[in-house]
């Protein structure tokens, strides 16, 4: 039986490690829920209802000696403890952008930006059942995806940008080479489309009725990664990899503004949004920031996860990162947990 005093020392224990396992970060230290199963995990998505995590990965589950090889390209789901393999190497090339839909429905760009078949697949996450919506013929390097209803919309690197009825598989043009040079990601929101470009002058566009529109240009962001926009003002940030800017803001009145230097942030790689508008930003070989408005802060620590690609779900308040290979981390993928 414990005694009171031995009670009283659990309690300052536990509430000393809740302190410390927080101190001044917004989150708990992260949680590992993949490892050596999906390495080089370039993008990760999280259904905000189900919390079924799926990561697109470079290499992972089977050893390959080339990296290139056949077997080393995964699209995983994460499920508690819980890892499968929804789809392979002759399914999906060179996974990047991952988006889910509805009704169970998970997007995959496939780049193969080093070789093999390009395209966009669906995967049914019940049946696993993986099928190509689109081909390389319409979408040359798929590199990312969003999706919004019954509509994805991708950007294919050196091809077009572009958005598929998923009712019946059909390609709409949005944006040629020429008017967004190697599209990097894409958002779209209440009808409008917003593409990172990272090649040529580099810039950030919107389209809008099949009018693309610059938004900000090589000046302030010369090689813009990711791209989020707000619900609550239409505020665009995009992340950047140039040495000019961490990540700029551009209001809707199509002011760019550096919100975060490249001090802070030397290799943007990634930007995530709350749905209160709070920015989780990844900076390659430093920490994953957030930014509130008016507070630039340390999010998660690199020391726990040299990120790459953010996630954040507002439903549970949880973000989630993959992270790259470090001195001090390996190839992952995490979730922090909220201080509350």
């Amino acid at each position: 039986m414990k005694t009171f005093s031995s009670l009283l020392f659990l309690f300052f224990l536990s509430f000393s490690f809740v302190a410390s396992d927080c101190g001044t970060t917004p989150f708990h230290t992260p949680i590992q829920l993949v490892g050596y199963e999906c390495i080089g995990p370039p993008s990760v998505y999280v259904d905000p209802v189900t919390e079924i995590v799926y990561a697109s990965c470079y290499w992972g589950f089977y050893s390959c000696s080339d990296y290139y090889q056949n077997d080393c390209y995964n699209v995983i789901a994460i499920q508690g403890t819980n890892i499968t393999r929804i789809a392979n190497s002759s399914q999906c090339v060179e996974p990047n952008g991952i988006y889910g839909g509805s009704n169970g429905m998970v997007y995959v760009a496939c780049s193969a930006i080093n070789g093999g078949t390009a395209n966009i697949i669906s995967i049914n996450s019940t049946s696993l059942q993986v099928a190509q919506i689109v081909s390389s013929d319409d979408c040359t390097n798929p590199y990312d995806v969003f999706v919004d209803g019954n509509t994805l919309y991708a950007a294919c690197w050196v091809g077009n940008v572009i958005s598929v009825s998923l009712v019946d598989n059909s390609v709409t043009i949005l944006a040629t080479p020429d008017q967004c040079s190697y599209s990097y990601s894409v958002f779209e929101l209440s009808g409008t489309v917003y593409v990172s470009c990272s090649g040529g002058q580099g810039q950030i566009v919107t389209i809008t009725g099949g009018v693309v529109t610059q938004g900000v240009d090589q000046g302030l962001c010369g090689q813009p990664s990711g791209v989020v926009v707000s619900a609550i003002d239409d505020t665009i940030y995009a992340s950047c990899q140039d040495g000019l800017s961490g990540v700029v803001a551009i209001s809707s009145s199509g002011t760019a503004t550096t919100i975060i230097s490249v001090d802070q942030c030397t290799y943007s790689t990634g930007v995530a949004l709350s749905s209160t508008d709070v920015l989780y930003v990844a900076c390659e070989y430093q920490d994953t920031l957030y930014y509130t408005g008016s507070t630039i802060a340390v999010a998660v620590p690199h020391s726990e996860c040299n990120p790459y690609y953010p996630f954040f779900n507002s439903n549970t308040g949880i973000l989630y990162l993959t992270c790259a290979q470090a001195s001090s981390t390996t190839d992952m993928v995490v979730k922090a947990n909220p201080c509350v």
